[in-house]
């Protein structure tokens, strides 16, 4: 790849699963840090984890290493975090919180906020309850980057996630996601450019191929 001019911008930890699960995840992320400053040191190294294992010391050492962490949190209470992420380990919205706060940059928070129904159980983090704690539990995190959906119907539409943002949240930045990709989801970059206006935290849009330093 470097004899063809063809380095990837970005080396990802995400998949079908939990990537900081892994026994030897502390090794890999070292590893993969060797040889990306040997062989492509412009590319970022992130991992994309639900947030659920950073009560290991060795994981949150692990994290801190790499570029961009891009850490879930899915909802404001235990019960719905559960049914959401279906961890492999007994966790709290507590732990999770505490974990988070032990990163003091280069932390972005990853929310999925959705509404249906599995094996019969209803699953909804976009109830006002929900949504309060989950922005009572940001303010605590402070990030860097907030990624939050704003298409409406399902999730929060372009008003609803630029008041989240310039009311609770309060992030450098923000990247709008999951709009206007098809009739259920309306909502548009330019209604919550123009939900923002007025507020100094930078708006990141992005399409498919672009990638972000921060």
């Amino acid at each position: 790849m470097r004899d063809n001019n063809e380095l990837p911008e970005a080396i990802s930890f995400a998949g079908n699963g939990e990537p900081t699960l892994h026994p030897e995840f502390a090794e890999i992320i070292d590893n993969t840090i060797e040889l990306r400053n040997k062989y492509s040191q412009k590319s970022k190294v992130a991992v994309l984890s639900n947030a659920t294992m950073l009560h290991l010391p060795e994981v949150v050492n692990a994290l801190k290493k790499v570029d961009m962490n891009i850490l879930k949190l899915d909802a404001g209470r235990d019960e719905t975090i559960r049914n959401i992420n279906c961890p492999m380990v007994d966790i709290t919205i507590e732990k999770i919180i505490a974990g988070l706060k032990q990163f003091t940059s280069n932390l972005i928070i990853q929310t999925l906020f959705i509404r249906g129904e599995l094996d019969g159980k209803i699953i909804d983090n976009t109830s006002d309850v929900e949504v309060n704690e989950w922005l009572k539990h940001l303010t605590e995190i402070k990030p860097d980057l907030v990624m939050i959906p704003i298409g409406g119907n399902f999730t929060m539409g372009p008003e609803e996630a630029a008041y989240a943002i310039k009311t609770w949240i309060k992030p450098k930045m923000v990247l709008p996601m999951h709009y206007n990709s098809n009739p259920l989801t309306p909502g548009t970059l330019a209604e919550f450019q123009a939900a923002m206006k007025g507020s100094d935290i930078k708006i990141v849009p992005m399409t498919e191929g672009q990638t972000l330093n921060f």
